[in-house]
């Protein structure tokens, strides 16, 4: 998605950038295989990047409070300006009850939260949030990297999904930054 593009909706085409991205595009199109065929009951969520605790290491954010925590930088693809949309992950489990409980069998719902930064400025948050100043060491972009990945949830937010918090949220960023430094520990 470019940049000026708006969100993503239900209806547009899938085209994935990157083999991930096409492997994730290809179990959507089994799993809706398996309701045209069969009937069966399947609904299908589209996300937005997550955040909180438990995260894999290896994802921006735990990775980054971790890098900077330890080394006092941390690593950004490119020139930082991608930008994703956030949702906290039990807002995400939430989106996907919703769809499950009031959802229609072969439709398919994006789960977002409007909530849009620059990968820039979470790490400016990380750095802020560790208290460790950390600088931002800018290394290759991956390939096949979106620009801007955002999703439009109005067809979720008509079933009576809202999310309940927030990335902008002093207390989701001292959870994870005590959380991610207490996994250092271990």
């Amino acid at each position: 998605m470019g940049e000026n593009e708006l969100s993503w909706t239900e209806n547009n085409p899938i085209s994935p950038n990157s083999p991930y991205s096409a492997s994730k595009a290809s179990g959507d199109m089994i799993a809706m295989s398996y309701h045209r065929t069969y009937g069966m009951d399947i609904r299908i969520t589209h996300c937005c990047n997550n955040f909180g605790i438990g995260q894999h290491i290896e994802k921006l954010i735990p990775k980054s409070i971790t890098c900077a925590n330890k080394y006092g930088f941390i690593d950004i693809y490119g020139d930082g300006t991608n930008v994703r949309e956030w949702i906290h992950a039990h807002d995400h489990a939430r989106g996907i009850f919703k769809v499950l409980q009031f959802g229609n069998a072969g439709e398919v719902y994006n789960i977002g939260s409007g909530e849009e930064l620059t990968n820039n400025e979470i790490a400016s948050m990380i750095s802020t949030f560790t208290g460790t100043n950390a600088k931002l060491n800018y290394i290759e972009d991956r390939k096949g990297h979106d620009k801007r990945y955002s999703l439009n949830f109005d067809k979720i937010a008509n079933l009576g999904f809202k999310c309940r918090r927030s990335i902008r949220d002093s207390k989701e960023w001292d959870e994870m930054v005590q959380y991610y430094k207490e996994y250092q520990k271990a």
